[in-house]
């Protein structure tokens, strides 16, 4: 019974479970619901100063428009002007009139340009622009769309709806009022011109960039007349002229309502006192309860706080059982080859039965782990050595038969001096292959020696054989195995001087993203194409295999080249057999430049 008390499910189950489930319970939603009202209403609040601020912001520059018309209504010298140019028909009098109102226009304008135009018509067809474009023309005012709109307001100002301006080739919308000369006679119409992307700037990067708590926000803008100004209706989606629709509908309503029955978009209203413009920002209801849902996660990390502070009361039990746990997890992590638990390293004092037992049996299996991969890696190294040694064992009779057969040539034809330059450097060629240096040598030792055999073979050769080397410096000190170069530069001697002479040589070293490569080329025959398959059939036979028993030690020359490279490199092995593009045998050997293998 007692160690089933001790158990870490039933520890954690009476501990946590009644404190977690008490703490739930009496946390309920009482405040909650009080608050989330509260912030539901703020934003509905928020809603409507936004609203607010772009009425604002949309009558400034909608006075601009109103206070420039005005200036040029109450000019004297525009009256003056005017009126000069109305009644004065010599063309060089009305030339002067026309480039004075451009003039004065302009200066009302101001340096920084408040409208986009000017015009100011007459009645009799004539009219007078400045700003964007200059000009004065003949034009049928009563064709304008907003002529008898503005007649008919008798002075007061009338904007009209978003327009392609012909003359400024640009869209604008137009502020128009009828132009009273000194005696109060209606002599003409005043047209003020804004660009429209800068009348509703602030609305285009509320809708572009919309600040935060505002994404997925719509905003619309309807003048006096029911008539939609921004965005342009051609822009709009179906749902959005659905909107609109249904806004409009609601011209008399609360300033705040929303135009679907179901709740899934909240719209404030403000209609300017100055314009008679009415904006619209519509939000979807979800945005609306983005503030209760930060209330929410407060609410929740309240919670959790609290619980955490509950939980402290049972922090004691929850040391007693993390620390132990805590010490095998480590050891767990810290295992490796060279470091495993010891029999010996007493008991982990946890108080559990369960984390005891498992932490002695951690440790016999450790013991056993370490000894079962000593004896394996003490195996596998002398697996490998012997391998090696064999692989290399197969060059030295080949070599010393082909040696010794050039000595015994030059002594029937008495070269006496040769045969002593040859056996000086056969001697330095038999101390390279016979010593017990390690399977890896500098290369710069395996060029000598390759060196030495050439000189052997010049020796029988004279001038029929030439040969050159281009190795860098900076390879001498790679790491590359023993007898590895010369038995490929053997092979070119032995199959590469079946052509007329003289016979070329070439062995050329590389580095190239860590990697070191040889490459022996003649200029021979080159290999017979049947038999080039064969080979490299024989040698993709062996393939990359890292396991020492894949490969089967045979046979001299390529083949065991081939397979010394692999077992010692695996598959950062270099092996390319292949006929030069102008003729003769190219052989690519290479490797691991950094360690010298994976198996060093």
């Amino acid at each position: 019974m007692r160690r089933h008390i001790k158990t870490i499910r039933a520890q954690l189950f009476i501990y946590y479970s009644a404190l977690v489930t008490l703490l739930f319970l009496t946390s309920t939603g009482v405040v909650y619901t009080y608050v989330s009202d509260i912030l539901r209403q703020r934003a509905k609040e928020s809603l409507g100063q936004m609203v607010q601020s772009l009425t604002s912001r949309l009558d400034s520059r909608l006075r601009v428009m109103n206070e420039t018309s005005i200036r040029v209504a109450y000019s004297n010298l525009v009256k003056e002007r005017f009126d000069s140019y109305r009644t004065v028909p010599e063309a060089i009098s009305n030339y002067y009139d026309q480039r004075a109102l451009r003039d004065i226009f302009i200066a009302i304008m101001g340096p920084l340009r408040s409208v986009l135009q000017l015009n100011l018509y007459d009645f009799a067809g004539t009219v007078v622009g400045a700003g964007y474009r200059n000009y004065a023309k003949s034009v049928r005012t009563e064709d304008k769309s907003w002529y008898s709109r503005t007649v008919a307001l008798e002075g007061s100002r009338y904007f009209t709806a978003p327009y392609v301006d012909d003359e400024t080739e640009k869209r604008v919308i137009g502020l128009c009022r009828v132009y009273y000369d000194n005696a109060n006679v209606p002599v003409g119409i005043i047209e003020t011109l804004q660009e429209y992307s800068l009348l509703f700037a602030p609305f285009i990067a509320f809708r572009d960039n919309p600040p935060g708590g505002y994404d997925a926000s719509r905003v619309y803008v309807i003048d006096d007349r029911n008539r939609l100004l921004f965005p342009l209706a051609d822009g709009l989606s179906t749902e959005d002229l659905d909107f609109v629709e249904r806004a409009m509908e609601l011209a008399d309503a609360p300033p705040e309502r929303n135009p679907y029955p179901h709740g899934r978009e909240f719209a404030a209203f403000f209609t300017s006192a100055y314009s008679d413009w009415t904006v619209i920002l519509a939000q979807p209801t979800k945005n609306l309860q983005l503030p209760v849902q930060s209330f929410s996660r407060l609410i929740v990390f309240l919670l959790a706080v609290s619980i955490g502070l509950g939980l402290v009361a049972s922090f004691l039990l929850a040391k007693r059982l993390a620390l132990p746990i805590d010490r095998i997890h480590s050891e767990v992590r810290a295992i490796d080859i060279d470091s495993t638990p010891h029999a010996a390293a007493g008991s982990l004092g946890s108080g559990f039965n369960e984390l005891e037992d498992l932490y002695e049996s951690f440790k016999q299996m450790g013991v056993r782990l370490k000894r079962s991969m000593a004896e394996l890696i003490d195996a596998k190294s002398q697996e490998m050595n012997a391998h090696l040694l064999a692989l290399q064992s197969q060059m030295n009779p080949h070599f010393l038969y082909n040696t010794l057969s050039i000595i015994s040539i030059l002594a029937e034809e008495h070269e006496t001096a040769s045969i002593v330059k040859i056996c000086d450097d056969f001697s330095s060629m038999l101390r390279y292959i016979s010593s017990h240096a390690p399977e890896l040598v500098p290369l710069a030792q395996e060029i000598d020696h390759t060196i030495r055999y050439l000189k052997l073979m010049k020796y029988r050769y004279e001038e029929d054989l030439d040969y050159r080397f281009d190795v860098p410096e900076p390879m001498s000190d790679i790491r590359v195995p023993k007898l590895i170069v010369q038995p490929l530069v053997e092979n070119a001697m032995k199959y590469g001087i079946h052509t007329s002479p003289p016979w070329h040589i070439y062995i050329r070293g590389r580095i190239d993203d860590g990697v070191w490569t040889v490459e022996v080329t003649d200029s021979g025959p080159g290999f017979d194409e049947q038999k080039l398959a064969q080979l490299r059939e024989r040698l993709d036979a062996m393939g990359f295999d890292r396991r020492i028993g894949g490969f089967q030690v045979e046979g001299i020359g390529l083949p065991n080249i081939c397979t010394r490279l692999r077992l010692l490199y695996a598959d950062r092995a270099v092996f390319v057999i292949e006929n030069g593009p102008t003729g003769g045998a190219r052989v690519l050997i290479g490797g691991d430049a950094g360690t010298g293998g994976p198996w060093s």
